[in-house]
């Protein structure tokens, strides 16, 4: 009998250990987008307008972001994406407990939040959702420990993913270190704890650049984005930009080594930046590639307007998405080649 209870408890420890290797090995390979669940928030307007100044709407980088987890293969029914008037406290506390329930073991939790972070005279930290009272933060914006007792009560998975664009945001990665939780934390923020934070889009802008696979991110020019190099890149713009310092920690379980991206330096410099309205492109979506022309520019970016389409899909794209468009000369006119229309169930934009 005891030797029986030997074997049984070096099986456990074998089996234990081998599993262990195994989701350090997943870890360290990449997120995958089937696995993952996003909640994004982004509070630009507030109903306490005297406590907290908007910010402009045009151009907002937080859509940007959810867009390219959904093109990159996010499923619709796992992305929460409040904006503005949506995102209440009690709203996003319960929007967000029925998304993060439906999560499996070994699913992904990215929390994304923009707007502005707040502190009160105790020095606890809030992000401050749309209804938040500037005189009354305890009881109406919501606290850093609030969103972590949020994704432990609810969400089943493994790891979660934080990012924070706002004041103070570096706070999350304070509260990820005193937790002990069997979930795995890791922090992007745009702000040390103690600190405020610009009111330029610059840190989701790199966040968005280096998950679309920016070869400045990869520092060791091997091909692939790693978690610690998107983190490097973000906190290199935010100095040169605006001088200020972010914040970026794991906790055990979650590797920094973790792929975020391949890198596609092939394809954004393929485009020119130096493109003119009126030039006809393709522009990627969804991995196929669509004829388009350009309506308009602005910088790095292009609103575009796809050819045999309604003007309802028209969007802004970066250069990431667009390709010279392969032609050849017909009877003197030019036409494009290796071009696929699309079937009734995908269209671009959609």
């Amino acid at each position: 009998m005891p030797r029986i209870r030997r074997f049984i408890v070096i099986l456990f420890i074998a089996l234990t250990s081998f599993s262990a290797q195994i989701f350090a090995q997943e870890s360290n390979q990449g997120w995958q987008p089937s696995r993952t669940w996003v909640v994004a928030v982004g509070v630009l307007e507030w109903q306490d307008s005297d406590s907290f100044d908007s910010f402009p709407k045009e151009g907002r980088k937080d859509a940007e972001l959810v867009e390219f987890f959904r093109q990159a293969g996010v499923p619709r029914d796992q992305i929460l994406f409040l904006k503005d008037r949506e995102a209440t406290k009690d709203h996003l506390q319960r929007a967000a407990a029925r998304l993060l329930a439906r999560a499996r073991e070994g699913d992904m939790l990215i929390f994304y939040f923009t707007g502005h972070g707040a502190q009160d005279d105790a020095g606890a930290t809030y992000f401050a959702n749309y209804d938040a009272d500037g005189d009354d933060l305890a009881r109406t914006a919501l606290s850093i420990k609030a969103i972590f007792n949020l994704i432990e009560h609810n969400f089943r998975g493994s790891r979660v993913l934080l990012a924070a664009d706002c004041c103070y945001s570096g706070a999350l990665a304070d509260e990820a270190a005193r937790r002990r939780s069997s979930l795995a934390y890791a922090v992007l923020a745009s702000a040390r704890s103690d600190s405020l934070s610009t009111a330029n889009w610059t840190f989701t802008e790199a966040l968005i650049s280096g998950l679309r696979g920016n070869a400045r991110a990869d520092q060791n020019r091997d091909g692939e984005i790693e978690l610690s190099e998107l983190a490097h890149y973000a906190r290199a713009r935010m100095l040169s930009k605006e001088d200020q310092r972010t914040t970026f920690a794991t906790t055990a379980g979650f590797s920094p080594e973790m792929i975020m991206a391949d890198v596609t330096a092939t394809r954004t410099t393929d485009v020119s930046q130096t493109r003119q309205a009126g030039e006809r492109v393709e522009v990627e979506w969804q991995g196929n590639w669509y004829r388009a022309v350009i309506l308009e520019t602005r910088g790095a970016r292009y609103r575009i307007h796809y050819l045999g389409y309604g003007a309802e899909w028209d969007e802004w794209v970066d250069a990431a998405r667009l390709r010279h468009a392969p032609t050849t000369s017909v009877s003197g006119r030019n036409v494009y080649q290796n071009f696929s229309a699309p079937n009734s169930l995908t269209y671009p934009g959609n």
